[in-house]
């Protein structure tokens, strides 16, 4: 994670998974907030923001997406 997009949405120093700067049509449907950190999409761990981005691709109802948020574990479903 970029140490300037960490410090700029007060993250943990220590952030891994992708950080949700922006939301898009889906994303604020599901739930997601901007300062969320995906950690899964349906189990699969998300490092890059290309891997999210190829999970949410195929995306159908009942897909869940596990993030952080505040340090507390939260996990939305499609």
């Amino acid at each position: 994670t970029n140490p300037a997009v960490i410090s700029e949405l007060r993250l943990p120093l220590v952030t891994e998974g992708i950080v949700v700067t922006e939301l898009g049509a889906l994303g604020g449907r599901v739930g997601l907030r901007v300062g969320d950190i995906l950690v899964a999409i349906d189990g699969l761990a998300i490092e890059t923001p290309q891997a999210a981005a190829d999970a949410l691709s195929v995306a159908r109802r009942g897909t869940w997406v596990e993030a952080r948020r505040r340090g507390a574990r939260v996990r939305l479903r499609f």
